[in-house]
């Protein structure tokens, strides 16, 4: 009865100080060199997090006004010379052009995430009926968020006149010429882009 006892406790004993023994030395990491029936456990947790929150806002108006005018000329009260000269109104041409370009909300995000992928896990020189385990748990958790919010408000008049030209009460020929009037307008919206790398090895 006594000397059961006694075997108990020396194996007690070796429990106690052959649990949870691990090396990060070249021998790798695990249990090494354990005792006689001792119990010994390694957990390895490796877990890698990232979190990316991209947040934009933007509020834009663009209140434009392109005017070209050559008209509203006036020719009025006039007498042509004894000859029969003619009263000419000549205009040029009118050339009105807008152009608004947005470019925004973008948001351009990289993630490298390099894992320890040579570890080196196992048991060595273990006692006799001891038990060993190693546990290793890997873990990489990527979390990007983008959110974009844009109002724009593009508010544009484009006005190229050569017209309401006038001549009145005049004495003779009376000529009126006018250029070309064009109008341009160019809007552009590059709005709420996002560019996302990720990379994991």
């Amino acid at each position: 009865m006594n000397q059961k006892l006694k075997k108990l406790a020396a194996v007690g004993a070796s429990i106690i100080f052959s649990t949870g023994i691990a090396f990060a030395d070249n021998t790798g990491l695990g249990n090494h060199n354990t005792g006689y029936k001792s119990h010994n456990n390694v957990d390895i947790d490796d877990k890698t997090k990232v979190e990316v929150e991209n947040d934009n806002n933007a509020h834009i108006l663009n209140d434009v006004l392109a005017l070209s005018n050559t008209g509203k000329n006036k020719a009025n009260y006039n007498t042509g010379d004894k000859d029969g000269g003619s009263i000419d109104v000549s205009t040029g041409n009118a050339n009105a052009k807008a152009k608004i370009s947005n470019n925004l909300n973008r948001s351009k995000t990289s993630v490298s995430v390099q894992g320890n992928n040579s570890m080196e896990v196992k048991n060595s020189t273990t006692g006799a009926q001891s038990r060993n385990n190693v546990e290793v748990e890997k873990e990489t958790k990527i979390e990007i968020e983008n959110s974009n919010r844009a109002c724009v408000t593009n508010d544009v008049s484009v006005i190229a006149n050569t017209g309401k030209n006038k001549a009145n009460s005049n004495t003779g020929s009376v000529s009126i010429d006018t250029g070309n009037a064009t109008a341009d307008l160019e809007i552009t919206n590059d709005i709420n882009s996002n560019d996302t790398t990720v990379n994991v090895k």
